[in-house]
């Protein structure tokens, strides 16, 4: 189906003037074409505190303990993905990977004492029917477990599984920087060859190097394009569709659009 998967992270999160501009640039396009997923670490970590919880990450993931996860639903299901619902307006939808199933959540290691699982097998029926019915799903990437019980998956991966399941036409991770920069300059296209390359030259690097390898391979799975880039104003997903100001991850760029030089 046509559609776009937004991931909101970074910056566009975490300023107040950013999450405005982006629901109500949502809200002015919202036509049954657009999937939100979001996270809300910063939120979850900040409220854990309060409860003397301390968080903990692994590569960048955060490693979830049961009680931890009574705040990750509270934040992530409750505070934040209503917050966005009202903004962006009457027809989005707030929803989690727990309803109707929509996740099979795979564990990482001992269930007893972390709650963080990976995206396994996704069932995108209830999306398409609210996308079918003109709705704009905003979806918080917690899920059920194996036991029953609430599980917490990386948006990143909620967000690629999502776009897989979709057969999106794009998935756009929003991010604190406008795409991947070499000596300052915005790389506008990068296939695998270009990707490795990079990442060879220490050009991508740390959380980057999942995230580019990840987004490649959702592109070989069905995703048309994977697309990083900084939300800053009304307007800028707009842009970014259109590949400006922004990196596109593709299946296979030619020599010009991937910025190569041949002899």
């Amino acid at each position: 189906m046509s559609c776009t998967v937004v991931k909101l992270g970074g910056r566009a999160a975490a300023v107040e003037e950013r999450i405005a501009a982006l629901a109500a640039e949502l809200g002015a396009n919202s036509s049954g074409e657009t999937v939100l997923v979001h996270g809300g670490g910063a939120e979850v970590t900040e409220v854990s505190a309060r409860f003397d919880l301390t968080a903990r990450f692994v590569g960048g993931v955060r490693m979830t303990t049961p009680e931890e996860m009574r705040v990750v639903d509270m934040v992530l299901r409750g505070r934040v993905n209503v917050d966005l619902v009202r903004r962006i307006g009457p027809r989005a939808v707030g929803v989690s990977l727990a309803d109707a199933g929509m996740a099979r959540a795979l564990p990482v290691g001992d269930v007893e004492q972390n709650r963080t699982a990976r995206a396994g097998h996704i069932d995108p029926q209830l999306l398409k029917v609210l996308l079918d019915t003109g709705y704009l799903p905003v979806v918080a990437p917690v899920a059920t477990g194996e036991d029953g019980r609430g599980v917490n998956i990386n948006a990143d991966e909620a967000a690629l599984a999502l776009a897989e399941a979709l057969g999106a036409d794009r998935l756009l991770f929003l991010s604190d920087t406008p795409g991947i920069l070499q000596e300052d300059e915005l790389v506008p296209v990068v296939d695998s060859a270009r990707a490795e390359e990079l990442i060879a030259n220490g050009v991508i690097q740390g959380g980057m190097t999942a995230k580019v390898r990840a987004a490649l391979e959702a592109v070989r799975r069905g995703v048309g394009e994977v697309i990083i880039g900084e939300y800053c104003v009304r307007g800028d997903l707009t842009r970014m569709c259109a590949g400006e100001g922004c990196t596109r991850i593709v299946a296979e760029a030619d020599n010009a659009s991937a910025g190569r030089h041949t002899e």
